[in-house]
């Protein structure tokens, strides 16, 4: 798996690949020694060991307010009040 992950080349956008690479390369992965908390136990320490996590929170925040900004405004919706001030309304 650590050989295929070697030989994989995307050109043009980052993956996953190199953490997948480091997950399968880890100790604990090849001694087989896996649990539903093998991901909570090994990722912090790739984090702290890459700085790789740093740069997709800023991308994802970056996206998060594009998003944000480019999304029209909800649409308000008039209050009673509001209304009752129309000349339909009054008597």
């Amino acid at each position: 798996m650590l050989r295929a992950l070697g030989e994989y080349h995307v050109a043009g956008v980052r993956t996953t690949i190199p953490v997948l690479a480091r997950l399968v390369a880890h100790h604990d992965f090849r001694a087989g020694r896996l649990s539903t908390h093998f991901l909570d136990r090994v990722l912090p320490d790739l984090a702290r060991q890459s700085g790789s996590f740093r740069d997709i929170a800023v991308i994802a925040a970056a996206l998060a307010e594009y998003e944000r900004l480019t999304q029209p405004p909800p649409a308000a919706t008039p209050s009673t009040w509001r209304l009752a001030t129309r000349q339909e309304w009054r008597r």
